[in-house]
């Protein structure tokens, strides 16, 4: 567990506006953080006209792996006499897995092929490339 500081100098901003973006990060930064699978122990936030703060307490080095569960094809079309078809060995594929691992599992809607999986979670610091978040830089 880690202790993360952020700061951000600003020009002068009005004191009315301080309060607003503490708000903002109050209740942002404890969502993006819970969406990217990173618990905290606690967030405090700071500002002044000149600069806005915020320490993470308690923040993991990554993230935890998570468990995953994806619906496939029907298997009406994943399953021809009991051999895998074009569907079902394509959608193993797109998950990186093997047809033997693909579930047979009824539902409302009739038999699908599912697949569990887990994604092994990414370091911290990784957690956020790509996304939009608060935490990105430009925000």
């Amino acid at each position: 567990m880690a202790t993360f500081l952020l700061e951000v100098g600003t020009e002068e901003l009005p004191a009315r506006f301080v309060d607003t973006a503490l708000e903002q990060w109050r209740s942002r930064i404890p969502q993006s953080l819970a969406e990217h699978h990173l618990p905290t122990t606690a967030i405090k936030v700071y500002g002044t006209p000149r600069r806005l703060a915020v320490i993470i307490e308690g923040l993991p080095q990554r993230q935890s792996d998570q468990a995953a569960e994806f619906k496939g094809p029907a298997v009406q079309a994943a399953f021809k006499d009991g051999k895998p078809t074009k569907a079902a060995t394509g959608f193993a594929r797109s998950r990186q897995a093997r047809v033997e691992d693909l579930e047979i599992r009824t539902t409302d809607k009739g038999e699908f092929v599912f697949l569990r999986q887990t994604i092994p979670g990414r370091p911290t610091g990784e957690s956020f490339n790509g996304t939009s978040s608060v935490l990105d830089s430009g925000h």
